[in-house]
């Protein structure tokens, strides 16, 4: 299955992104691979941790393939501020396209 997902940032700024999943994924950002796992895991909202992800002013555009193996896929996506456990940015906007 694939997802599309474009995140309006109010001004350049750089991100830090908390990926959980629970089975195969890949994950794009403006068209460049931010992160992918090839093994399912036990889901928890913070598998993965991107420190300093740039986002560009306007549109920001997120894909991801996340593949089902099992029963059950899960799959969650944070932004905060300064890493995990730290303020999350409330200022992006989105949509689904």
């Amino acid at each position: 299955a694939y997802l599309v997902r474009e995140l309006v940032a109010p001004a350049d700024m750089t991100a830090c992104i908390q990926i959980g999943h629970s089975d195969k994924f890949r994950l794009w950002l403006n068209g460049s691979l931010l992160a992918e796992a090839d093994d399912p895991e036990n889901w928890t909202p913070e598998n993965i941790h991107k420190l300093h992800v740039p986002l560009k002013t306007g549109k920001n555009r997120l894909v991801l393939k996340l593949c089902r193996t099992n029963l059950c896929s899960d799959f969650s996506i944070m932004f905060t501020k300064n890493g995990g456990c730290t303020d999350m940015l409330t200022c992006l906007g989105s949509a689904v396209l």
